[in-house]
């Protein structure tokens, strides 16, 4: 039976903060979004047409790979926070309905 000195020494080992599966699937979505920054340099860096293309889709392939890869790490609850962000719909409303800017009072003449 172990005594009160070596339960506290057990006790302060340091813990992560994050685990490191989430670690892992946050960086993956984050790369994931390189590949699309190169993509649209690619025909202007000196390839072939058939290079480019070539290149293109196995960007994209890397890119979609590594983020679907990275939601899967991350589970279903972190998919449901993402999905709302992810529709081009929502980008611009605005959150609690669509008030004016600026309220006008009537007129008094």
């Amino acid at each position: 039976m172990p005594n009160a000195a070596e339960n506290e020494i057990a006790n302060t080992e340091p813990q992560p903060r994050k685990p490191v599966w989430r670690i892992v699937g946050i960086t993956m979505l984050l790369l994931s979004v390189i590949p699309w920054f190169i993509m649209p340099a690619l025909p202007f860096l000196g390839f072939s047409a058939g290079m480019v293309a070539t290149l293109t889709t196995a960007l994209f392939i890397i890119a979609e790979v590594l983020f679907y890869s990275g939601i899967a790490i991350l589970g279903k609850e972190f998919y449901n926070k993402l999905k709302p962000r992810l529709n081009p719909k929502t980008w611009f409303k605005r959150k609690g309905g669509a008030k004016p800017a600026v309220e006008h009072e009537p007129n008094e003449s």
